[in-house]
């Protein structure tokens, strides 16, 4: 929730599994990342951790709809350039683009256009 990569890695080396699925949410360390706006974390946990971009809650949410949802456009272009689709509904049948929307999340221009009109997915 802080943000400290630092505090991130230490945990990494003590084990922790930064893939598994919370037991309440089947949310992944990501979706919290990107639920934050820790747009520093998001690519380490991408790379280094292989955390999958496109892991999906039980609301049917990915770590793209987190952070189109909070307008965190940082972790939306790390996720978008990692490969996170943005065609994937959520359970309420909303893409990330339709959850930033209705938050009242603009993306920048850059990113709106890649998260409202996909070009290769």
């Amino acid at each position: 929730m802080h943000g400290r990569l630092q505090h991130a890695q230490c945990l990494l080396a003590r084990g922790a599994d930064p893939t598994r699925l919370e037991v309440n949410s089947g949310r992944t360390a990501l979706h919290k990342a990107a639920f934050w706006g820790h747009e520093h974390i998001v690519p380490w946990l991408i790379a280094v951790c292989k955390v999958s971009v496109d892991a999906i809650d039980y609301n049917g949410d990915t770590a793209l709809h987190d952070a189109a949802r909070f307008g965190h456009d940082g972790c939306v272009a790390a996720l978008l350039g990692a490969g996170s689709s943005v065609v994937l509904r959520n359970k309420e049948d909303k893409t990330p683009f339709d959850v930033a929307v209705e938050n009242g999340k603009t993306p920048d221009e850059r990113l709106k256009v890649e998260l409202a009109y996909p070009v290769k997915q």
